[in-house]
């Protein structure tokens, strides 16, 4: 796939990639954007040649990108010449669509929760977990766990930096009773005591708010996310007790 072969060597522009089409870009979008970044800067007429492509098809997809902010264009010359956005571009973008799902996906749990009712929900693979650690540090609160630190950076290795920048930016905190020896993943904003007995586990728990997570670190991972009030607070009465006796 074209895609795999711009970003061979950058495992984050090829992830970054690899989203175009789950945000909603068309095959013919991809190929526009994903030529134009190979070629660098070129006319409508050797752009459409080199991507084998209709020139008025190829205009009208450049101008639907240039819309959602993929590519600008430059007039040298009486020639219009186009080029990509700079990568932070596109990831803005792509946080944008997100943020306006996760909105409208709030808004719906709301309604469909209102009656207070607890809500279990499974999560499975790189991107259900990833969804799911967005959330935690889009929480901005505290964070509270036990268990497996640090599987994170093993089973999201293109997404676990921009996962922990975001942690920053939203000052999430967490505090953490990790197992023996481990070092927690994001340092500065996080406080651990650690187990006095070294002891492996795939399980890790998070709460916050009136969420509980239970990480499953697999070869296929998953989690199950709780929304529930009186659980969340029963899991932070045994961290408390743990915490204070540790």
């Amino acid at each position: 796939m074209l895609v795999h072969n711009i970003y061979k060597k950058q495992p984050d522009g090829c992830n970054m990639l690899s989203v175009l089409k789950d945000i909603g870009l068309s095959e013919g979008e991809i190929k526009v954007y994903e030529t134009l970044f190979k070629s660098g800067e070129q006319t409508i007429l050797k752009l459409a040649k080199i991507a084998r492509m209709n020139r008025s098809y190829c205009y009208e997809i450049l101008e639907r990108l240039l819309n959602k902010g993929f590519v600008t264009k430059q007039l040298v010359n009486n020639k219009t010449y186009w080029k990509v956005m700079p990568r932070e571009h596109v990831l803005a973008y792509i946080d944008e669509v997100k943020k306006n799902v996760d909105n409208s996906l709030h808004a719906l749990a709301q309604t469909q929760n209102a009656n207070g009712e607890r809500e279990v929900t499974l999560f499975k693979g790189q991107k259900g977990i990833k969804a799911v650690c967005d959330s935690i540090v889009d929480s901005k609160s505290k964070v509270i766990g036990f268990g497996a630190e640090g599987n994170i950076m093993k089973y999201l290795p293109y997404s676990y930096k921009h996962i922990f920048e975001r942690a920053k930016k939203n000052k999430t905190t967490f505090e953490l009773i990790t197992l023996k020896n481990k070092i927690p993943s994001i340092k500065n904003l996080t406080k651990t005591k650690s187990f006095k007995k070294a002891f492996d586990t795939c399980v890790e728990i998070n709460i916050w708010n009136d969420k509980t997570v239970l990480f499953f670190w697999k070869d296929q991972p998953e989690a199950i996310v709780i929304k529930d009030r009186d659980v969340a607070n029963s899991f932070r009465n045994y961290h408390k007790i743990f915490w204070e006796n540790l």
